[in-house]
């Protein structure tokens, strides 16, 4: 088992089944759901910004209107800025 301290962690996204701890330069995967962490986490200075993901409000430096689109070949999101 790896300990991550809660500072290092960017976000946390949902990815089926799974959690994806991501720190900038790792990304830790462990079996769970969002609703098993949201309270610990908000607790730590973590926001829900959309569903299934929760960011580390230390390391935001700009919030603004955005739209994600989905590719639906490689399934990855694209974050689109509106003005």
């Amino acid at each position: 088992m790896v300990k991550i301290p809660v500072s290092q962690i960017l976000y946390i996204e949902k990815s089926k089944n799974y959690l994806e701890y991501h720190t900038g330069d790792q990304v830790y995967r462990i079996r769970g759901t969002i609703a098993d962490v949201e309270d610990a986490f908000r607790k730590e200075g973590f926001s829900k910004c959309i569903s299934g993901c929760l960011v580390n409000l230390k390391y935001v430096t700009k919030a603004s209107k955005v739209q994600y689109a989905l590719n639906p070949d490689s399934f990855e999101y694209c974050v689109i800025e509106v003005n």
